[in-house]
C-alpha cells in the first residue's frame, strides 16, 4: 500500500546492520581462524591451549626482560621487491646496486628507523648496531664497483651450496650458474621490539602491544611511500609489509561502507521524493 515507505524501512533496516557488522569486518592481525566453526569443542579448547601458551609465554617475559629492539617481530618485517625494466637486462650490476643501496639508505636515514630496527650486539655489551640489510642484494655484494667483483662474488657463491641456497630465496626462481642475470630480487629488512616510547622502555613486546604497533605503523607508512615514490631508471619497486597490509585493508574496507552508505541514502533520497 505504501511502497516508498516500505523501501525506505528496507534499506534502513539493511544500513543499521551494515554499521552494526563495520567493527567486525576490521583486518587487525594475522589469523588462521577465519574458516573455522567458533563454537565447536575443538576450536575451543585449542583457543583455551593457546591461551594458556599466551599466559605461560607473558609470565616469563615478565620474570625476565627482552633487551630492547632484540626481539624479531614477524608482522613488521619489511619488503622491498626490485623489477628490472624491459631495458636493464639484470639488477647485478654497478649502477643497478648502487640505486638499490641509495633506496635502503633512505630508509634507514627514517628519523624513526633507529627507534624500531632490529639490533645485534656485539661481545662489548653496551655496543649495538641496525641490522640495516638484513637480506639484500647490496649486502650480498659489498664489493660493485666494478662488474668483475660482481661476477667473482656471484662465482664464490655458486660453488658454495650453503650459501647459494641461503641466499637463492633473494633472487628470482632461475638465478643459477646458467642464469646468472637475475630481473627480479627482494630485499628483507627486520625489525625489533620491545621498544623505548615516551621515556618508557617497555620489557616485553606483549607489554602494551598496541601502543608498540601504532609506534611502527607510524613509521611504516612513511617507509611505503619512500618505496612508492622512488624513482629509478632501473628497476620497479614493489613494498610489503603485514602491518601495512592491514592497515591498508581497513581503510578500504571503512571507505566502501561508506560508499555503501551514500549510496543507499542516494536511494532512499530517490525513493522519497
Amino acid at each position: 500500500r505504501y511502497p516508498s515507505v516500505c523501501v525506505f524501512l528496507a534499506f534502513t533496516f539493511a544500513g543499521i546492520c551494515c554499521i552494526i557488522s563495520l567493527p567486525q569486518m576490521q583486518l587487525s592481525d594475522d589469523s588462521d581462524r577465519t574458516f573455522l566453526v567458533w563454537d565447536d569443542l575443538r576450536v575451543e579448547r585449542q583457543d583455551a591451549y593457546n591461551e594458556a601458551l599466551d599466559k605461560v609465554e607473558v609470565g616469563n617475559q615478565k620474570k625476565q626482560s627482552v633487551a630492547v629492539q632484540t626481539e624479531a617481530i614477524t608482522a613488521w618485517t619489511v619488503w622491498v621487491i626490485y623489477e628490472a625494466k624491459k631495458s636493464v637486462g639484470s639488477l647485478l650490476t654497478p649502477a643497478v646496486l648502487n640505486d638499490m643501496e641509495n633506496l635502503e639508505k633512505q630508509i634507514a636515514n627514517h628519523k624513526r628507523y633507529k627507534n624500531v630496527c632490529l639490533i645485534a650486539y656485539d661481545t662489548a655489551a653496551d655496543a649495538s648496531i641496525c641490522n640495516v640489510h638484513r637480506r639484500s642484494p647490496v649486502d650480498t655484494f659489498p664489493n660493485h664497483d666494478t662488474q668483475t667483483e660482481i661476477e667473482t662474488t656471484m662465482t664464490g657463491i655458486f660453488a658454495d651450496d650453503d650459501r647459494y641456497l641461503s641466499l637463492k630465496p633473494s633472487f628470482e626462481k632461475g638465478w643459477s650458474t646458467s642464469d646468472r642475470t637475475p630481473r627480479w630480487a627482494r630485499t628483507m629488512i627486520e625489525h625489533g621490539a620491545p621498544l623505548t616510547l615516551k621515556g618508557r622502555t617497555y620489557n616485553y613486546y606483549k607489554e602494551d602491544e598496541d601502543a608498540q604497533d601504532e609506534y611502527f605503523v607510524d613509521y611504516v607508512l612513511d617507509v611505503a611511500d619512500i618505496v612508492d615514490d622512488y624513482k629509478s631508471s632501473n628497476f620497479d619497486t614493489y613494498f610489503f609489509n603485514q602491518k601495512w597490509f592491514d592497515e591498508k585493508s581497513n581503510e578500504l574496507v571503512m571507505q566502501d561502507f561508506a560508499f555503501v552508505g551514500l549510496s543507499l541514502a542516494f536511494v532512499i533520497f530517490y525513493m522519497m521524493v
